[in-house]
């Protein structure tokens, strides 16, 4: 089992990218700190499965329902009082609702924020559903607590944690960070000449390539939790927070997803040998 924050970038992928294709799972657990990014993943995911081309498109009538917080196929289970969700909490607005087939979508889906306050009982009741779901249901579980979650509720689901590291940004040289920083903040509009002067610098003795590629996820990884939350307070590339502005406004999920993925490919061609040069000059063009 692969750990680390760059296994987690790839999870949400693969994740979201079932979603896309169709094919969720029941259950998904997306657990983490900060409680603005843990609503904006699950909201992007939500879009992905209700929208009617599955790409979150923004445009057709089931992504309008949600931007106007009215989509019949979107259930929110909310507790009677804040700080313990019942079993009735569960049992009304999640299990027995979700014997009735989705009003105009193919899933209906169940949010529930705070899963951490599900007492025993709640949890149980839910556990029932978890065991023989319909094909149309989707559970949500936000949660900053997953161990106050039964084992058997965490085994059942698919976890989910929002992006929280750094990818080794801390290691680097504090010189050198900059220097990144730099580089990535001027690919944003720079013509071919540029990428490939970019290219070379990177490739230079004065980086490795695991704080290349660290750097790009770090990068990516703010522009997400930008998109997400506009949680400045949990970026990671402080010195370059006006870019990673700008780029969390410009760039869609489908450009985020692509680089992520041509990012790992690319790590693993240098790993093999491949000249770093060639493969940076591919992801700037693709960041660009």
């Amino acid at each position: 089992m692969e750990t680390g924050a760059a296994v987690n970038d790839r999870m949400l992928r693969a994740c979201f990218a079932a979603a896309a294709k169709g094919a969720p799972s029941h259950a998904y657990i997306i657990e983490g700190e900060d409680e603005r990014i843990l609503r904006g993943l699950s909201d992007y995911f939500i879009q992905l499965l209700l929208c009617e081309s599955h790409d979150a498109c923004g445009k057709c009538p089931s992504c309008r329902f949600l931007a106007e917080g009215g989509h019949p196929d979107l259930i929110r289970v909310v507790p009677e009082k804040p700080g313990v969700i019942k079993v009735d909490d569960i049992r009304i607005g999640l299990v027995e609702d979700m014997s009735i087939r989705p009003y105009r979508s193919r899933y209906k889906i169940y949010v529930v924020e705070h899963a951490e306050w599900m007492n025993v009982q709640a949890q149980n009741a839910l556990l029932k559903t978890l065991e023989e779901p319909p094909s149309y249901g989707v559970i949500l579980l936000l949660s900053c607590n997953t161990e106050a979650l039964l084992p058997t509720i965490i085994s059942r689901s698919v976890r989910l944690k929002a992006m929280s590291g750094g990818h080794g940004w801390e290691r680097i040289p504090e010189e050198e960070r900059y220097r990144l920083a730099r580089i990535f903040t001027g690919i944003r509009g720079t013509d071919t000449a540029g990428i490939h002067t970019a290219a070379e610098q990177l490739a230079a003795d004065d980086f490795a390539p695991d704080q290349v590629i660290g750097g790009l996820r770090t990068w990516i990884r703010d522009i997400m939790a930008l998109k997400l939350s506009g949680a400045e307070d949990r970026i990671v590339i402080r010195e370059a927070l006006p870019a990673l502005r700008t780029a969390a406004e410009d760039y869609t999920w489908k450009q985020i997803n692509a680089i992520l993925a041509m990012t790992d490919t690319a790590e693993g061609r240098i790993s093999s040998g491949v000249n770093p040069a060639w493969q940076y000059e591919l992801l700037l063009a693709r960041m660009r």
